[in-house]
């Protein structure tokens, strides 16, 4: 009966053991995956490594925001305490969406309204501020001039 035992838990050991070692990635398809990036770098086609930003811009696109605004230091280090804090309280609360981006060196924005003039210029004193908002008509736009 013990034997019978001691029988059950080693075969149960193997199988379980087995299982975790068919887990490993397949070596020779790493490899190859491995040896066609090689290739393709090699011939010019290497794939654009976007940063953090580019990726946080984008994220921002998809949502739809019509104004996307990037905060950055002037002189390009990280923000700290009193830059957020500052940003926070000059940034109106219809600005609905804010992000701390590219390794904590910018605020990103996106918002469905345009940043008040007051606020910007506030902004803009103190920080480098880009603009990558869509294009949107003005409302003393052509679209009523025919009228």
């Amino acid at each position: 009966m013990e034997r019978k035992k001691i029988i059950r838990k080693s075969m149960l050991l193997v199988v379980v053991a087995g299982v975790l070692c068919s887990c490993a990635p397949n070596q020779r398809i790493v490899e190859s995956n491995a040896q066609l990036a090689e290739v393709n770098v090699n011939r010019g086609v290497a794939t654009p490594v976007r940063s953090s930003l580019e990726k946080d811009i984008e994220a921002m696109r998809t949502a739809d925001f019509i104004f996307i605004y990037v905060i950055k230091r002037k002189d390009g280090g990280e923000l700290d305490a009193e830059d957020k804090k500052f940003a926070g309280a000059v940034i109106p609360g219809e600005m609905n969406r804010r992000t701390v981006a590219d390794e904590g060196k910018a605020i990103l924005i996106g918002s469905n309204f345009r940043m008040p003039d007051e606020s910007r210029e506030l902004v803009e004193e103190r920080f480098a501020f880009q603009d990558l908002s869509r294009d949107v008509p003005s409302a003393n736009s052509s679209s009523n001039a025919n009228r």
